[in-house]
């Protein structure tokens, strides 16, 4: 049987809770808050390099994931 992909890192603590996947959905205990997130904001160049080789960024990268 091929369950349903609950892993989903950007959505931090509120990924999917699927019965039977809980290895999944409880590894990511630790949320990206936005002082954080500005805190790196001088290493952003890392995006730009990023672009330049694959022609646009993940979705939820540059931009703080409002986990609410």
């Amino acid at each position: 049987k091929i369950h349903e992909n609950a892993y989903s890192p950007d959505r931090g603590l509120n990924a999917p809770q699927y019965l039977g996947l809980i290895d999944q959905w409880t590894s990511d205990k630790y949320l990206l808050r936005e002082e954080l997130y500005n805190q790196v904001k001088p290493l952003f160049s890392v995006y730009d390099k990023w672009i330049d080789k694959y022609g646009s960024l993940p979705l939820y990268w540059g931009k703080p994931y409002n986990y609410e």
